[in-house]
């Protein structure tokens, strides 16, 4: 079943390696870690056109029920 979620953050951490260079392409990828009952772990990275990763950031985020528009969430 679908129920519909907003995820405040509750923590976030933001490490840069490398600065990101003005005209170039960057990617971000992203991934969750753990989708638990109340709290998510979420990872993301972002890396240049070659993949030298420039930046990583882990976060956790609340699952708060909401009765309106809102992300969709299984489970």
């Amino acid at each position: 079943s679908q129920r519909r979620v907003g995820v405040p953050t509750i923590e976030f951490k933001v490490s840069f390696f490398a600065p990101a260079r003005v005209g170039t392409t960057v990617w971000f990828e992203g991934r969750v870690l753990k989708f638990g009952r109340s709290v998510v772990f979420a990872e993301a990275a972002m890396v240049d056109g070659a993949g030298k990763l420039l930046a990583r950031m882990s976060t956790s985020v609340m699952v708060v029920d909401l009765e309106g528009p809102g992300l969709f969430a299984q489970g």
